[in-house]
Parts: structure tokens; C-alpha cells; sequence
């Protein structure tokens, strides 16, 4: 696993595969920290916070993040 940004109460992580050299191959994760405990917000390999169609959970998630 890969957290490239944690801050104001969301994170982004990367799944890794084991044994694999690429960096941030794998799934995308937005969570959210909710009451001590981390929630998904979203998830996919192709998301991009520069994205238009995003939806607004994920986008408030990127705004947190930026």
C-alpha cells in the first residue's frame, strides 16, 4: 500500500501488488476519517482529481487533499 496525500481528514492510497516494482500499480482508495475510523469514499484505478465528471464525494475528498 502507497499514501501519496494524507491531510484534513482524507487520505489517498494506492494498492500495491506484492512483488511488483511499479510504483502505483493496483486500485485507488479515497477514505475519509470518520469518528476515529477510516470509511471509503471512493474507489478506482483511473481517477483523477482534475476530472470533471467526479463524484461529490470523491471531489470533496480531492479538495481536502489539494
Amino acid at each position: 500500500m502507497q499514501v501519496p496525500v494524507c491531510r484534513n481528514g482524507y487520505a489517498r492510497v494506492f494498492t500495491v501488488p506484492a512483488r511488483t516494482p511499479q510504483r502505483f500499480e493496483g486500485d485507488q482508495l479515497f477514505l475519509r476519517l470518520v469518528d476515529g475510523t477510516w470509511t471509503l469514499v471512493g474507489r478506482g484505478a483511473s481517477i483523477d482529481c482534475g476530472d470533471a465528471d467526479l463524484r461529490p464525494a470523491i471531489a470533496r475528498a480531492c479538495a481536502a487533499l489539494a
